[in-house]
């Protein structure tokens, strides 16, 4: 069955509502009042939705982690094995993700709940290279590698968007494949 359009339009109007507030005060500031006032919705009609603020906000984190990992997976959808040196910028839809979720992401990093959302999206990350990526080399322990890259690449989107999307998402998918790429004997430390 389908749900209503009113209800799901309703749904958007609150969700929406939230995203705007959290650019104006912290998360803990903001009132149920201060949403439904926004939405232009009653009371009541809130919480046929939702029970409290922290429901509505964790479906939309639900939401953004769905697309988030369909997105991710995108260069490698189709192929059964695919080695990272061949993976090419263009099948990278990571970074069109995270700009056409623009209002989503730049509420979050810019707001007190970027630590908490830090968490789950580095997680997600996480639980995708230890499912999707295999290493060849035994002397790499998986979970160490996982984090590594989970941590880099969810830094690399959080500073993206805390720097106003400077750079285009086409961009940022070419850094991060030469990234990924790079030779160790192309970096040097010097002092």
């Amino acid at each position: 069955m389908y749900p209503d359009n009113r209800v799901i339009k309703t749904k958007e109007r609150v969700k929406k509502s939230l995203l705007t507030l959290l650019n104006q005060k912290n998360f803990n500031d903001i009132t149920i009042m201060d949403i439904v006032k926004l939405a232009k919705i009653n009371r009541g009609t809130f919480y046929n939705h939702y029970k409290n603020k922290e429901q509505l906000l964790n479906e939309i984190v639900d939401e953004i982690m769905a697309d988030l990992i369909h997105s991710y997976r995108s260069p490698y959808q189709s192929n059964k094995k695919l080695k990272i040196s061949d993976i090419s910028p263009s099948t990278v839809k990571l970074f069109d993700h995270v700009y056409k979720n623009y209002t989503f992401y730049s509420s979050i990093v810019n707001s007190d709940m970027l630590p908490t959302f830090q968490h789950r999206l580095c997680l997600e990350l996480c639980r995708l290279a230890l499912y999707d990526v295999r290493i060849s080399n035994p002397k790499i322990n998986s979970n160490l590698y996982a984090s590594y890259t989970a941590f880099a690449t969810g830094g690399m989107l959080i500073e993206w968007v805390r720097g106003g999307f400077k750079y285009s998402p086409d961009y940022m998918a070419k850094q991060l494949v030469e990234i990924l790429n790079i030779s160790p004997n192309q970096i040097m430390v010097e002092r």
